[in-house]
C-alpha cells in the first residue's frame, strides 16, 4: 500500500508540474526571448564600440589608443608608458585635476598589482589621482585595494561606455574616432 501510495504522489507531482509549465508556457516563451533580445544587443554593442579591436591590441597600441579617447573626452594627455615609468602609462589632465593611468590591456582579469603600481606612479609623478583601465575585468583584491585608496578603476563596461560617449561626440562635432 505504501508503495502506491509514493506512486500517487509522485504522479500527481508530476501531472501538477506539467500542466503548471502547460499554463506558464507564454511567460517562458517571453522570458528567452527578452533574454536573447539583451544578449543580441550587448553583442551588437560591443561590435559597434571597437572593444574587440582593442581585445587584440598591443599594449602599446592600447596606450595609443587611450590618448586619443581621453583627448576625445577633453582631456590633455601626457605618454609617459616605457621602460622605468614607475607603473604609469599616462599622464590626463582636465579640470586643473592631474590623473596617473595605468592601462592594462589584457585577456584576463587584472590582479591588484596593477592598482598598487598606478598608486606609486600617482606619487612619483605628483599626481592628484590615480586610475587604472583596462579591457577586461579585476580581482576582488584589485577592487577593494582600490576603493580603500581612492583609485579609480575602469572595467570592460566604464571603457565601452566611454569609447560610446566619444563616439557621440564625434558624430556632434563631425571628428572621427
Amino acid at each position: 500500500m505504501e508503495t502506491n501510495i509514493g506512486e500517487f504522489v509522485v504522479k500527481t507531482l508530476i501531472s501538477v508540474g506539467i500542466t503548471s509549465l502547460l499554463n506558464l508556457w507564454p511567460i517562458i516563451i517571453l522570458f528567452i526571448l527578452c533574454s536573447l533580445t539583451v544578449i543580441l544587443f550587448q553583442q551588437y554593442r560591443y561590435r559597434k564600440s571597437g572593444i574587440y579591436e582593442v581585445d587584440r591590441m598591443s599594449g602599446e597600441d592600447f596606450e595609443q589608443f587611450l590618448m586619443g579617447l581621453f583627448q576625445r573626452l577633453g582631456y590633455k594627455t601626457e605618454h609617459i608608458g616605457k621602460l622605468g615609468d614607475y607603473g604609469g602609462d599616462l599622464i590626463i589632465e582636465k579640470d586643473g585635476i592631474k590623473t596617473l593611468v595605468q592601462a592594462k590591456r589584457s585577456d584576463y582579469k587584472i590582479k591588484e598589482s596593477a592598482v598598487q603600481q598606478a598608486i606609486a606612479a600617482k606619487e612619483n609623478y605628483h599626481c592628484d589621482k590615480a586610475m587604472v583601465v583596462c579591457n577586461n575585468y579585476y580581482y576582488y583584491h584589485a577592487t577593494k585595494l582600490a576603493q580603500n585608496t581612492g583609485t579609480v578603476l575602469w572595467t570592460r563596461d566604464d571603457l565601452i561606455m566611454k569609447i560610446e560617449e566619444a563616439k557621440r561626440q564625434e558624430s556632434n562635432t563631425g571628428e572621427k574616432f
